[in-house]
This record gives structure tokens, C-alpha cells and sequence, in this order.
């Protein structure tokens, strides 16, 4: 399942405009997390254990060529990076969030709001 999330989630954002990308890349990771919430724990677990397995690794490369694509246009407020690890860890500690209080339609809400929060943080 883990493979899989990983192959849609990069096929998608390869081909897509870097803003629309971030969401959706957001998005599809949320889908997940809810879909596969037990694979989610277990790659939490496993996290703590070790480094970050290497499909992990490569979303977050994946997601770090979006910002740099967006660095590019001069459209970052702070290093491509930078912007890729505050992006990439405020999706995760909002995962850990919803897994931890359960689904609502309010965790969920302020997901997107989070989602929308931290793109308008990191973008000129």
C-alpha cells in the first residue's frame, strides 16, 4: 500500500504547476493517512526505530523539486529546502493529529486550513 500511495503521489505532482502540486501532494497524503490509517501508524512506529525508508525519502525529494521548481520562478519566501521540511513535517505532525483524536470533520477541516496556512507561509 505504502508503494502504491508513493507511485501516485509522484506521478501526480511530476506533471502538475508546483502550487497545484503541493496541494494535491497534501491531499493524497491525507487520503492515505485515512484510507491505510493502520499502514500510517506502522510507518510512524518504524520511523522511530530508523531513518525514514527509502520511499519516504523519496516523496520528500519529490516534494523538496516542487519548492525548487517554485525557487526558481522567485515565488519562495525562504530556501527551497527549508520550505520542503516545513512543508513535509507540518503534513506529518497532522497526520499525527488525526490519527491520534480520530475522524472528524473538524480535524479535517483544519487539515486543509493547516494545508492552505503553510503553502501562503512559504509562497511570495
Amino acid at each position: 500500500a505504502y508503494v502504491r500511495y508513493t507511485k501516485v503521489h509522484s506521478d501526480f505532482i511530476k506533471d502538475s504547476p508546483p502550487l497545484k502540486a503541493l496541494v494535491k501532494a497534501w491531499d493524497i497524503f491525507f487520503e492515505f493517512v485515512e484510507n491505510d490509517t493502520d499502514l500510517f501508524h506502522a510507518i510512524v512506529i518504524a520511523h522511530l526505530k530508523q531513518k525514514i525508508p527509502k520511499e519516504g525519502f523519496e516523496l520528500f525529494i519529490s516534494i523538496a523539486e516542487i519548492f525548487k521548481r517554485l525557487e526558481e520562478e522567485h515565488q519562495l519566501k525562504l530556501p527551497y529546502y527549508t520550505s520542503a521540511q516545513i512543508f513535509y513535517s507540518t503534513a506529518y505532525g497532522m497526520a499525527l493529529v488525526y490519527v491520534s483524536q480520530g475522524n472528524s470533520s473538524k480535524i479535517k477541516k483544519n487539515i486543509q486550513l493547516t494545508r492552505d496556512l503553510c503553502i501562503e507561509g512559504l509562497i511570495v
